[in-house]
């Protein structure tokens, strides 16, 4: 702004002798008369808003009705690297992107045209390097005069932030397509290699066995033992390796629930007691049948990691040889079940090797069968229920395998029914229920539950279809059914029961460790008449099933 221009408009006289003021003045120097009140007020705002119009850091400008800058601040001339006498000079339009001038011009002559004295509109002015800066305006037009006051902001780095955001999301959304697409794929995958490498092998294993079945000689009976070895090597390779890509991609139900650890223990210990009695192993368990440990797993798979650690105990183990599977509180609320054998030890150089798939450190040349994949499955399904695995060993004095989980209080057990339940004294049958459940525990926690409800026949399945077949037979009055069945999903179960005339009927109620409301919502649309969760709440479990058997009468009812 020129010096005649700031003088114009922070110039003031005084009243009495027209002698000029300087800003602040009190007395007039010449004549002395005080000056009004009037002019001091007058004087000090222009001088304060010509100091903020220079300081400014937003965009100040004044257009007059020929499209030319009149007045702009400091803070245009900064951003374009331009002379504020150079923008002067020229229409407005001449620093705007020339993508954006028609656009820019046409809008705003629309919106004032329109009667809107105020418009926000967004554009690009190019610097005098050719840099873009995205400007956010803010524009006021005197209909009086035709001139438009202006402020605006530099955007760009918002604006660059936005597309950089976009972007990322863009790419995550694809990231996450891709990774959806190849966990489909690989689903798809592993089931056909499951049935094609299978069916070929149904053949090997099967003629082998009918070879056997003949009158072979001594040399003949060897090569078919050995092709018979081979291929059952070769199905468990197959087992495992799918099994472990199924719990990679999630595709592994789980059912994780307080599990009882004394229990596990014993049935892990049962299975094998054959195989080691055979080479001539000691297993027992260290975990007192009394104890009450419980940690949230599911049963199965917990029992099989089990079984995984006693087999490599007995298989690298002298006879003689005694392998222990103990239980032991580790910290923070983490109980470590571990097998203890002495053998001969492993090497530390080793230990890091030992939960890598194929890895069996130096076993193969010692004779010993295996696909060396045993432990890596473990460490899968140990952390896919939330724990941790590990081993310690020392050569000569043997190994500790040991995986933690957490430990839980029980809740599942059923409360004293004299405090918490109503228990029902009759003896005349008033319904059937099937209960279609493959956990042992849980089989018993509700039988035990329908205790106080004596007249209630209770019938089992531990299969999803022999669950259909009793469902067809039988015709229960009422159907409990899990959702993580070994042969066939729960979800199936009730589309099969909901189709089929002879089951349509009956109601069934879902009993499951998931407890999402997803879940939910999807199996009571199948179907459903009512979805429960584990664990067991036994109040509301007999009060559904009072509901659906037409159950016991209210004591106080005429």
């Amino acid at each position: 702004m020129s010096g005649d221009r700031l003088s114009s408009l922070v110039g003031a006289r005084c009243s009495q002798c027209a002698a000029k003021l300087r800003v602040g003045d009190r007395f007039c120097s010449r004549c002395g008369a005080t000056v009004g009140s009037d002019q001091a007020v007058r004087v000090a705002p222009r001088i304060e808003l010509e100091r903020f119009f220079e300081l400014a850091v937003d965009v100040f400008v004044v257009t007059g009705p020929d499209g030319r800058f009149e007045l702009v601040n400091p803070a245009l001339s900064r951003l374009l690297g331009v002379d504020r006498e150079v923008i002067l000079s020229k229409p407005w339009s001449a620093f705007v992107h020339p993508d954006d001038r028609e656009r820019s011009a046409e809008e705003n002559a629309r919106e004032f045209a329109q009667g809107h004295r105020t418009i926000t509109f967004e554009n690009r002015y190019v610097d005098v390097h050719g840099g873009i800066h995205w400007m956010d305006w803010s524009a006021e037009l005197d209909p009086a005069t035709g001139v438009v006051y202006g402020i605006a902001r530099d955007v760009t780095d918002q604006k660059v932030a936005r597309v950089l955001l976009e972007e990322a999301r863009a790419a995550a959304d694809d990231a996450r397509e891709a990774a959806e697409a190849a966990n489909r794929a690989k689903s798809e995958f592993l089931s056909r290699m499951s049935h094609e490498l299978r069916t070929p092998l149904n053949a090997v294993l099967g003629f082998g066995q009918m070879l056997q079945l003949d009158a072979l000689d001594e040399r003949q009976g060897e090569y078919v033992e050995q092709i018979l070895r081979g291929g059952r090597h070769l199905l468990e390779l197959i087992d495992e390796v799918l099994d472990i890509s199924k719990i990679e991609i999630g595709a592994v139900a789980m059912s994780v629930e307080p599990v009882a650890v004394p229990e596990v223990a014993a049935e892990s210990v049962r299975l094998l007691e054959p195989l080691a009695t055979a080479r001539q192993i000691t297993l027992r368990s260290a975990i007192a049948d009394s104890a009450t440990w419980h940690v949230m797993a599911d049963h199965q798979r917990l029992r099989q990691v089990l079984v995984n650690y006693l087999s490599n105990a007995i298989k690298y183990t002298l006879p003689g040889s005694t392998a222990t599977i103990s239980a032991n509180q580790a910290h923070d609320g983490w109980l470590r079940i571990a097998v203890t054998d002495d053998g001969p030890g492993i090497p530390s150089t080793l230990l890091e090797r030992l939960f890598q798939p194929f890895e069996r450190i130096g076993a193969e040349q010692a004779g010993i069968e295996g696909t060396g994949l045993g432990l890596a499955h473990s460490k899968a399904l140990v952390e896919r229920m939330g724990g941790r695995i590990g081993v310690d060993s020392t050569v000569g004095s043997g190994s500790t395998f040991w995986l933690e989980l957490r430990e839980v209080d029980p809740a599942a057990e059923p409360p004293a029914a004299s405090e918490h339940v109503t228990v029902v004294d009759r003896t005349e049958t008033v319904g059937s229920l099937l209960y279609i459940e493959d956990n042992p525990s849980n089989l018993r926690l509700v039988e035990r539950a329908l205790d106080h409800r004596p007249g209630i026949e209770f019938l089992s399945a531990m299969l999803g279809r022999v669950g259909l077949d009793l469902a067809r037979e039988h015709r229960p009055d009422l159907i409990i059914l899990d959702l993580n069945l070994p042969d066939i999903g729960g979800d199936q179960v009730l589309a099969a029961l909901r189709a089929d005339p002879l089951t349509a009927a009956i109601p069934v109620v879902i009993l499951s460790a998931d407890a999402t409301g997803r879940q939910r919502d999807r199996l009571l649309a199948l179907g459903a008449r009512a979805y429960l969760t584990k664990p067991l709440d036994l109040r509301t479990f007999l009060s559904t099933v009072d509901d659906l058997l037409g159950g016991p009468e209210d004591p106080g009812s005429g």
